[in-house]
C-alpha cells in the first residue's frame, strides 16, 4: 500500500494553522514589523550617510581625503600599492586667471576624486591642446550665463613661472560646483596636451589626491604613510583628513564602533521580537505535538508540519512588510525631506533612493530569524518523549519552588506578581527585549540631540563676530600707528544694553628679517627675495596659557610655556607648516633669538622661539585669532611679552555674547555703526569694498538661518529613526502579551469557575501589566541612565561641541506608552476574547 505521508503532513499542517488564526496574525505581524523597522532604520540610516557625504564633497569641492605635495611617480606608484588605499589621483596647479585656478587631472582625479563634487555635468574633460573646461561660477564672472559645448572662450593666464598666456580656448564642458566663494576660488581645469606644451616645472606644482579606506582617521592614515612612504625630501609633507565616509558616520553614530554596536542592539532586538512570540505559541503547541509523537509521527515529519506553517506566515508577513516599508520609503520619506537636506548643494537622492538590496536583507533576516527561532523550539519537542510532551505544561519547563499555601486566599496584587513571574524565563526574554530596545531608542536620541549641527554652531560662533579685514600682507600699506578697530568703537559695542559678554582678540603688526636663523622651517616653505617678512603677532591671557601648557604637557609637545609666561618667548602659530621630519627637527630651533620689528623698520625688542604649535593640532585649546593660514607668519605672546615687544597695539575682532531677547535690536544697532565706520573708508566709484581697514560681522543668528533646513531635516530623520526604535521595542511586549493571552483562555475561563469575578480578572490583568511596566520603567530610570551618562562620555571624548542632554521628554514618552501599552492591551485582548465567546455560543 502506498505511504501518503507527504499529504499527511500536508493536511496537518493546513488544520493546524486553520486552528491558530489568533497566533498567526501575531507571527504575521511581527515578522512585517521586523521587515518594516529594519527597512526603515538602515534605509534612513545609510541614506543620510550618503547624503552626509555628498554634502561634505560638494562644500569641500574634492572627494580627495588626504594629499601629498610634489608628489613623485615613483611615490604615487608606492602610495598605490598600499592595501589601505582606495583611490589616488593627481593634479598640477599651472596657474590663474583673474576668475580661476587653472589646474590638470589626470583620469582618475578626475572621474574618482573630482567628479563627485559637482552636478549638472555637461561635456566632457578637456583632451584637446586648446579645450578648456569650466565651473558656472567661472563663466559667470567672465561674463558667460548661457555657455555652450564648442563655443570660442578668450582667456588670460598667469602661469606659476610669473609667465602670461592669452589664447581662444574651447569650452569642452561645463558643470555645477559649491564651494563657498569666501572659501577658494573655482577651479577650470585644461588638457594634458596643454601642459605638455608648457614649460613648468611639472613636479614642484604636483599634488597627490589620496582617498585612505574609509576607517582610517586623520591622524592614523598621516602616521601610517610617513612609515610607509620614501619622501623625497625632509620638507615634503602629507596633509591627512578623515575619510569622508568616517565623517558622514562619526555624525551619524559617533564612529562607526558605535554605529556598528547601535546596529547589533538592533538586530537583536528584531530577533527577540520574532524569538518570543514564536517560543510562546510554540510551547502550547506541543501537548498536540506530543500526540501526535504517541500516534508514532517521527521527529522529521513534526519539523515538516511546523515548517510549513512557519513558511507561509514568513511570506504573508514579508509581502505585507515589503509593501509597507516601500510605500514608507517611496513616498513619505521624499516628502519629508525632498529639496530640504542639501538647500542649495542639490538634492537628497541619495537619502530617498529605494534601496532593493535592503528590503532584500530585511526579508531574509525576518526569515532566517523566524526559522532558528522555530528549529530551537521543535528541537526541545523533538527530544522530549511522547508521555512528556503530551503532557506538558510550560510551568513545569523551569525548576519549581515549593508551594505555599494560604488559608486566608491571595490578593489579586499577589496572584498578578506570581502570574508576571512564574515563567521567569519568559518574564526575563520579554522586560530584557523591551528594555534592550528603549534604551537604544534613548541612545539614539542622545546622540541625535547631542551632534545637532545646532550643537556644532553654537559652539563654533558667537552672538556676534566683529573682526577686521586688515591682515599682516596689509598692513605695510597703511598708517603703521592707525588702529584699524579703534578703542572707542570696541568700547561703544560693548556697553550696548543687552551685550552680556566680550571676548576681545589683541595683538599687533610687524616685521621679521628673513634670514632669521629660528625662522629657517618657516622661510623654507615660504621663499621670498625681501629682507623682511610681515608678522602678526596676538596677545594672549594667562587663563588660554595655563591650558595651553596643560595640553602641551598631555600631548608631548616640545613647547616653552614658561618662557612665554615670563614675557621672553614667543610661539610661531603655524598652518600645517612642518614636516614629519621637519616636526623632530623643530625641537633644535626652541629657545633661538628672534628680533622684531615695527611697520617702520625701526628695531623694537628681542625674544626667544618658544616652539611650533600648530594651529591644526588636535584637540588644541580654542583661541579667537584674526587671519592666519599657509603664508602668514604669526606669533602668540603673553601680555606681559606682547608689552615688551613694543609694537603698536590693535584690536583684531571682538565676539559678544548677548541676551536672546535683544539680539535682533542688537544686530540693527551693531550693523549701523559697522555701516558708519566703513563708509569713511569706501570709494563711491568701487562696488565692492577693497579697503582692509573695514569691519565685517557675522551673527549666529543668521548661520543658523543658513543652516535651517538642513537642520530640520536631519532632526526629522534623527526623529523617524528614533521612533521607529521606540516602536521596535514597545512591539515586542504587544506581540508576546497578546501572544500569551491568547494561551491563557482555559487560565481565564477555570477562574471564572471558582468564583473570580470579570472584574476582578480585569483588574488582575491591569495589575499584571502594572508590574511589567513599573520594572522596566525602573529598569530605564537607573540601569539605562547608566548607559545613557555613557554613551554621552565616549561622545564628548570624540566631538568637543557634543552637548548631552538627558532625554526627560523621551522617557517621559516612553513610559507613559509603555503603561498605556502594558495595561491597555491585556485588556482589549480580554474584552475581544469575551465577544468571540459570546458570538461562538450564539451560533451554538
Amino acid at each position: 500500500m502506498k505511504n501518503n505521508n507527504r499529504e499527511i503532513i500536508s493536511l496537518l499542517a493546513k488544520n493546524m494553522y486553520r486552528a491558530n488564526v489568533v497566533r498567526n496574525r501575531i507571527l504575521i505581524t511581527a515578522i512585517a514589523l521586523v521587515v518594516i523597522m529594519l527597512f526603515g532604520v538602515f534605509g534612513l540610516s545609510i541614506g543620510k550617510i550618503k547624503t552626509d557625504y555628498l554634502l561634505y564633497v560638494r562644500n569641500s569641492g574634492t572627494a580627495a581625503y588626504t594629499t601629498l605635495e610634489q608628489a613623485t611617480e615613483e611615490q604615487r606608484r608606492e602610495i598605490e600599492g598600499l592595501d589601505y588605499i582606495k583611490e589616488t589621483g593627481t593634479v598640477v596647479y599651472i596657474g590663474h586667471t583673474d576668475d580661476f585656478a587653472a589646474e590638470v587631472l589626470d583620469t582618475k582625479a578626475y572621474e574618482k576624486i573630482q567628479k563627485p563634487a559637482y552636478t549638472d555635468i555637461h561635456g566632457t574633460y578637456p583632451k584637446e591642446e586648446k579645450e578648456v573646461m569650466l565651473p558656472m561660477r567661472a563663466l559667470e564672472e567672465i561674463g558667460i550665463s548661457k555657455p555652450y559645448i564648442g563655443m570660442d572662450i578668450p582667456l588670460k593666464i598667469t602661469l606659476v613661472n610669473d609667465s602670461i598666456r592669452e589664447e581662444h580656448f574651447r569650452l569642452s564642458g561645463y558643470y555645477t560646483e559649491y564651494v563657498d566663494p569666501m572659501v577658494g576660488a573655482p577651479r577650470g581645469y585644461f588638457s594634458q596636451a596643454f601642459l605638455d606644451g608648457l614649460k613648468l616645472n611639472i613636479q614642484e606644482n604636483t599634488t597627490l589626491l589620496i582617498q585612505q579606506k574609509d576607517t582610517i582617521t586623520d591622524e592614523k592614515i598621516e602616521e601610517r604613510l610617513y612609515q610607509d612612504v620614501t619622501m623625497a625630501d625632509d620638507s615634503q609633507q602629507f596633509f591627512g583628513g578623515n575619510a569622508i565616509t568616517y565623517q558622514a558616520v562619526f555624525d551619524l553614530a559617533g564612529g562607526f564602533d558605535t554605529g556598528i554596536f547601535l546596529a547589533v542592539m538592533i538586530l537583536i532586538g528584531a530577533y527577540l521580537l520574532i524569538h518570543n512570540v514564536l517560543q510562546i505559541s510554540l510551547s502550547r503547541d506541543i501537548r498536540q505535538y506530543g500526540l501526535l509523537k504517541v500516534l508514532g509521527t517521527t521527529g522529521v515529519q513534526l519539523r515538516k508540519v511546523v515548517y510549513r506553517q512557519i513558511w507561509k506566515m514568513i511570506m504573508i508577513g514579508s509581502l505585507i512588510g515589503s509593501v509597507a516599508g516601500s510605500v514608507l520609503m517611496v513616498t513619505v520619506v521624499p516628502k519629508l525631506l525632498s529639496g530640504m537636506y542639501l538647500n542649495g548643494l542639490g538634492e537628497a537622492s541619495s537619502m530617498i533612493a529605494f534601496k532593493p538590496w535592503l528590503l532584500i536583507a530585511a526579508v531574509l533576516f525576518s526569515a532566517a530569524v523566524t526559522f532558528f527561532s522555530a528549529s530551537t523550539a521543535m528541537r526541545k519537542i523533538v527530544n522530549m518523549t511522547p508521555v512528556e510532551a503530551a503532557k506538558f505544561s510550560e510551568a513545569d519547563a523551569g525548576k519549581q519552588k515549593k508551594i505555599r499555601q494560604s488559608t486566608t486566599g491571595g490578593s489579586l496584587a499577589q496572584m498578578a506578581w506570581r502570574n508576571t513571574v512564574r515563567l521567569k524565563k519568559r518574564f526575563l526574554f520579554t522586560v530584557g527585549s523591551l528594555f534592550l530596545g528603549l534604551v537604544v531608542a534613548l541612545g539614539a536620541v542622545v546622540i541625535s540631540t547631542g551632534t545637532d549641527d545646532t550643537n556644532r554652531i553654537e559652539y563654533e560662533n558667537a552672538d556676534f563676530n566683529i573682526q577686521s579685514q586688515m591682515s599682516s600682507m596689509q598692513a605695510s600699506q597703511y598708517d603703521a600707528q592707525e588702529n584699524y578697530f579703534p578703542e572707542e568703537l570696541c568700547r561703544k559695542m560693548e556697553g550696548l544694553s543687552g551685550v552680556t559678554k566680550s571676548v576681545r582678540s589683541k595683538g599687533g603688526y610687524g616685521y621679521v628679517e628673513t634670514e632669521e636663523k629660528a625662522l629657517e622651517l618657516f622661510m623654507k616653505e615660504n621663499k621670498t627675495d625681501l629682507p623682511y617678512f610681515e608678522i602678526v603677532v596676538q596677545a594672549v591671557g594667562a587663563e588660554y596659557l595655563e591650558k595651553l601648557e596643560i595640553f602641551s604637557k598631555k600631548e608631548g609637545l616640545p613647547l616653552d610655556i614658561e618662557a612665554v609666561k615670563k614675557g621672553e618667548g614667543v610661539l610661531l602659530f603655524h598652518y600645517n607648516l612642518l614636516s614629519q621630519i621637519q616636526k623632530e627637527e623643530s625641537v633644535t630651533y626652541t629657545g633661538m633669538p628672534i628680533t622684531f620689528y615695527n611697520m617702520k623698520h625701526e628695531k623694537k625688542a628681542e625674544m626667544k622661539l618658544a616652539g611650533y604649535l600648530n594651529v591644526k593640532q588636535k584637540r588644541l585649546p580654542k583661541l579667537n585669532t584674526t587671519w592666519n593660514g599657509p603664508g602668514i607668519l604669526y606669533f602668540l605672546a603673553s601680555e606681559k611679552g606682547f608689552e615688551n615687544m613694543g609694537l603698536p597695539r590693535q584690536n583684531f575682532g571682538m565676539k559678544l555674547t548677548v541676551q536672546p531677547k535683544a539680539e535682533p535690536m542688537l544686530k540693527e544697532s551693531l550693523n549701523q555703526m559697522i555701516e558708519e565706520r566703513n563708509r569713511t573708508f569706501r570709494n563711491p566709484k568701487e562696488t565692492e569694498n577693497q579697503d582692509a581697514r573695514t569691519l565685517f560681522m557675522s551673527a549666529k543668528s543668521d548661520i543658523l538661518k543658513a543652516a535651517k533646513d538642513y537642520i530640520v531635516s536631519s532632526r526629522i530623520v534623527m526623529g523617524v529613526l528614533c521612533g521607529i526604535l521606540i516602536l521596535m521595542g514597545l512591539a515586542n511586549y504587544v506581540n508576546v502579551t497578546m501572544t500569551g493571552l491568547t494561551q491563557r483562555k482555559r487560565e481565564f475561563a477555570v477562574m471564572e469557575s471558582i468564583g473570580m469575578t470579570r472584574k476582578q480578572l480585569q483588574k488582575m490583568l491591569v495589575l499584571e501589566g502594572t508590574f511589567y511596566s513599573c520594572v522596566i520603567a525602573g529598569l530605564l530610570i537607573t540601569v539605562g541612565s547608566l548607559c545613557l551618562a555613557g554613551i554621552a562620555y565616549v561622545m564628548k571624548q570624540r566631538i568637543a561641541y557634543f552637548h548631552f542632554s538627558y532625554p526627560f521628554w523621551g522617557l517621559f514618552l516612553c513610559i507613559v506608552v509603555l503603561f498605556v501599552s502594558c495595561t491597555g492591551i491585556p485588556l482589549f485582548m480580554y474584552h475581544k476574547n469575551q465577544k468571540l465567546n459570546k458570538y461562538q455560543e450564539m451560533i451554538k
